[in-house]
């Protein structure tokens, strides 16, 4: 049996609720119940060697990966399908199964820096719309216009 070894191999010491594992004389503490202690030990080692599979939605999983310098170009879909170990093919078929395209998700992350930069006084809108790699300012108007309903100016008075 997997789990007789295992136990064998470490000792456990309850302390109230919290448990710390002590192998040659290692402590490691921790803040788990005794009933999540129990179930980390029932399938233990099985759930040491199964790789972690993140089960959060690709979008989000895009969505919380490192933003670049904004002086930089967005990450474009093989970068981020690369990031991600999976072709661009698999990351626009997985994206559809979730309702989103590559570029909302670049949009959103657009607005989201333009009005972070709107936020910066000293940013000139030119200066904003170029960080975002549009060519002209009238494009990034445009765009933040059907972003926010408000053209940039107008969003920056409000803040």
């Amino acid at each position: 049996m997997p789990g007789a070894c295992f136990r064998r191999q470490y000792s456990i010491k309850v302390i109230a609720q919290n448990c710390y594992l002590t192998s040659d004389g290692w402590h490691y503490p921790s803040y788990k119940t005794r009933k999540a202690w129990a179930n980390f030990l029932s399938q233990a080692p099985a759930n040491l060697l199964v790789k972690y599979r993140d089960q959060t939605n690709l979008t989000e999983r895009i969505r919380r990966s490192p933003r670049r310098q904004l002086a930089n170009e967005l990450p474009s879909l093989e970068e981020v399908s690369a990031a991600l170990a999976m072709t661009p093919q698999t990351l626009r078929r997985r994206l559809q199964l979730e309702g989103q395209g590559f570029q909302a998700i670049k949009d959103d992350l657009r607005r989201d820096v333009a009005i972070a930069c709107l936020a910066q006084p000293e940013l000139t809108l030119p200066d904003i719309a170029s960080r975002l790699g549009f060519a002209e300012a009238s494009t990034f108007h445009r765009a933040f216009k059907g972003w926010t309903g408000l053209s940039p100016g107008a969003y920056r008075q409000q803040l």
